[in-house]
């Protein structure tokens, strides 16, 4: 149906916020995929910040002469991201 709204909007993450080198000698190449991931989970952030300050003004302020639900956001991280903290 073409008025129905998503309850819940899921994010997988697929580069990790955090970072967990193997050892204290980093490469070069390491360092040139973390700022690959990094430039990834900038954008995706930017993004996240501005849809979410768009919902909360929903939710305080309502959309005028509509019915406003604002969806539930859940952010999971990829299997490849890293020891969980």
């Amino acid at each position: 149906m073409p008025h129905e709204k998503p309850d819940e909007v899921w994010i997988v993450r697929i580069n990790p916020q955090e970072f967990y080198p193997a050892s204290p000698n980093i490469g070069l190449e390491d360092i040139r995929e973390r700022e690959n991931n990094l430039a990834g989970n900038l954008s995706l952030n930017q993004e996240l910040g501005a849809i979410m300050t768009i919902n909360q003004r929903i939710e305080r302020n309502g959309l005028s002469g509509t019915e406003t639900s604002v969806p539930r956001w859940t952010t999971t991280r990829s299997s490849r991201s890293g020891p969980s903290r």
